[in-house]
């Protein structure tokens, strides 16, 4: 039987709340952002075939939109260093957010072209990768005592508030209002 030692049982017993709060915030923060990657990856097939009427694209398209994101993930592990963590997470989430809504803002005003979709489309997953490393990290930055615990909670709510955030969305892209019975939340 292991023994614990006091000063292990102490760091565990001792830690504040304000840690927990700021790795739920985060965790949250990438279930959200990570819901609307969900959405976007169950809809793009749909969008492709049945808001532009391009099926034989649909692999271009995939791919001029997966590029770009791609080569945001090389380039946010260069720009973090240079700037921090905090401040490229922070600011992954606050351009995902922006471009995301000025996406669905000029898709709901005009007749979106497919190529101004993959632009748009292809700025807001650039702006994922630079959020989902980056607020993973940071929600289990002090999560050291606990780090097995926390990264499953993370998981967990990762996974199921992003899917259940992506149930929610999908719906409104397809152009039909309709009752949703893949996500009971």
């Amino acid at each position: 039987m292991r023994r614990v030692d006091a000063g292990e049982g102490a760091s565990l017993s001792a830690m504040s709340a304000r840690p927990v709060r700021v790795m739920v915030a985060h965790t949250v923060a990438l279930a959200v952002v990570f819901g609307g990657l969900t959405a976007y990856i169950a809809s793009i097939q749909q969008i492709v075939f049945d808001t532009f009427h391009a099926a034989q694209y649909l692999p271009l398209v995939f791919a001029a939109i997966a590029a770009p994101m791609s080569l945001a993930s090389w380039y946010n592990s260069r720009v973090v260093t240079q700037f921090g963590l905090r401040h490229v997470g922070h600011l992954g989430v606050v351009a995902f957010s922006i471009v995301a809504v000025a996406h669905a803002s000029i898709a709901s005003a005009i007749d979106e072209p497919l190529w101004l979709f993959v632009l748009m489309q292809a700025m807001v997953m650039s702006a994922f990768a630079f959020t989902s490393a980056n607020l993973s990290t940071l929600a289990m930055e002090n999560m050291a005592p606990i780090a097995g615990t926390a990264s499953s909670a993370q998981g967990v709510i990762g996974t199921i508030g992003g899917a259940s955030i992506s149930c929610r969305l999908w719906p409104f892209r397809s152009g039909v209002l309709k009752i949703n019975i893949c996500c009971p939340f």
